[in-house]
């Protein structure tokens, strides 16, 4: 393989390795609702409920935090799956 097909080859790997790691975020929050919501209470159930999931060990189930915040009474627009 010649130097310069080498290069290029690594440099798609690089590309794609990036691309994957940079959309996986396993503790990003569900979109909720905040009219009318304390601004600390609310960063301070989310809060919470990251804990929780984190402390069950589920990090494989985005759909926890989202069930966490309507438990705590959020309207919850767009669950994390």
């Amino acid at each position: 393989m010649s130097r310069e097909r080498m290069r290029n080859f690594l440099f798609m790997v690089l590309l794609g390795l990036t691309g994957c790691g940079a959309s996986f975020d396993r503790y990003n929050p569900p979109t909720v609702d905040t009219r009318n919501v304390d601004p600390a209470r609310y960063n301070k159930d989310l809060a919470d409920c990251t804990d929780e999931k984190r402390a069950n060990g589920r990090i494989g189930d985005a759909g926890m935090i989202s069930a966490c915040m309507t438990r705590r009474g959020y309207i919850v627009t767009s669950p994390q799956t």
